[in-house]
C-alpha cells in the first residue's frame, strides 16, 4: 500500500523529524512505498498544498497500479 506523506518543514505542532520521518523510515523498513511532500516553511495548518494536483496524481496512480 502506497503513502503518501505530505507535511510542512516547520511544523512545530507535529515535527516532521519526530513524526513523518519516523514513518517514513518504518515503512521503508517493510519495503513500503511512501511519497513525502514536504511544505517549505509549511507550519501544522493547513494540511493540504495550495495545488493539490501532486495528492491527485498520487491517489489516481495509486488506483491505477492496484487495478494491474
Amino acid at each position: 500500500m502506497p503513502v503518501l506523506l505530505v507535511s510542512g518543514d516547520a511544523d512545530l505542532d507535529v515535527p516532521f523529524e519526530e513524526n513523518g520521518a519516523v514513518l517514513e523510515r518504518a515503512w521503508r523498513a517493510y519495503d513500503g512505498t511512501v511519497s513525502t511532500i514536504l511544505k517549505p516553511g509549511g507550519g501544522h495548518h493547513p494540511h493540504s498544498l495550495p495545488d493539490v494536483t501532486p495528492i491527485v496524481q498520487f491517489a489516481l496512480a495509486a488506483v491505477a497500479n492496484r487495478m494491474q
